[in-house]
């Protein structure tokens, strides 16, 4: 006992705890890898549905008239309100240095955004990714478009 009047150990004053019930030990299940399982398309998660690659030409953030006809096709895809949309940025290895190339590949998300916003896709559903240069981008200098669930 303390000066106060309480048991030193207060353990010893508590019920003790039920015993838990004992179960079957299950199968170790399989350890899951520590990143998120990828489709083997530039870095793409596996539940992501690929709608497109808009091209860009070198060191540029200026949509042309190829990059204009394959957003109105993915336009049309996107209006309908079924997950979230993914824009990707990338920007070959032309570049200084790696954020020259970061910062290019958001200048071209942005345009692709910009553009997506103005054909009707809610700007709420989208989001961006300036990936700048990757090995295994799926489009060397443009920028990736899939949908999320």
């Amino acid at each position: 006992m303390t000066d106060a009047g309480r048991p030193a150990d207060l353990s010893a004053a508590l019920p003790p705890e039920p015993e838990a019930p004992v179960t079957p030990a299950s199968p170790a299940a399989p350890v899951a890898p520590a990143s998120p399982d990828r489709a083997g398309t530039g870095g793409l998660p596996s539940v992501a549905k690929p709608v497109g690659s808009i091209p860009f030409a070198t060191s540029s953030d200026v949509l042309d008239d190829a990059a204009r006809a394959a957003l109105d096709g993915a336009a049309t895809k996107l209006q309908s309100p079924e997950g979230r949309v993914l824009l990707r940025g990338f920007a070959s290895g032309t570049n200084d240095t790696a954020t020259g190339a970061r910062r290019l590949a958001r200048q071209r998300v942005l345009a692709v955004r910009t553009y997506l916003i103005e054909h009707g896709v809610a700007a709420s559903r989208i989001d961006m990714r300036a990936v700048g240069m990757a090995d295994d981008a799926p489009v060397a200098d443009g920028v990736d478009i899939a949908i999320m669930p």
